[in-house]
């Protein structure tokens, strides 16, 4: 579990990478500009968590835990962050693409990388 995790976070800086030096230059859409790199949080996140909390937790983390733990992480980014960080904004549309990010992984540990238990 932790090495599917661990490529999971890889291949998402990878495609943070690509979007930043190219889809954003080539395309104009709003997902691309402004929520993809947040789906990517999302993913990046609850990758992250799970690595950490392994050694603590036998079970994974069940989808209410992942829904309930990327909209908080959502909420300090989102409200808490911008009061001391002068560049963040406050889009609570993000929210929503950290959610698909969180759903996202939550979807691969289970469909991908549980089938190898």
């Amino acid at each position: 579990m932790v090495k599917g995790n661990v490529v999971i976070i890889i291949i998402c800086i990878l495609m943070y990478i690509c979007n930043e030096l190219y889809l954003k230059n080539s395309f104009s859409s709003i997902w691309i500009h402004g929520y993809f790199n947040d789906c990517l949080a999302g993913i990046i996140l609850l990758a992250y968590v799970q690595i950490v909390l392994l050694p603590f937790f036998t079970k994974k983390i069940s989808f209410t835990q992942t829904i309930v733990l990327v909209f908080f992480s959502g909420l300090y980014w989102e409200f808490i962050a911008p009061l001391y960080r002068m560049e963040a904004v406050t889009d609570h549309r993000d929210l929503i693409a950290y959610e698909l990010g969180g759903i996202i992984c939550f979807m691969i540990n289970k469909i991908i990388i549980g089938r190898k238990k």
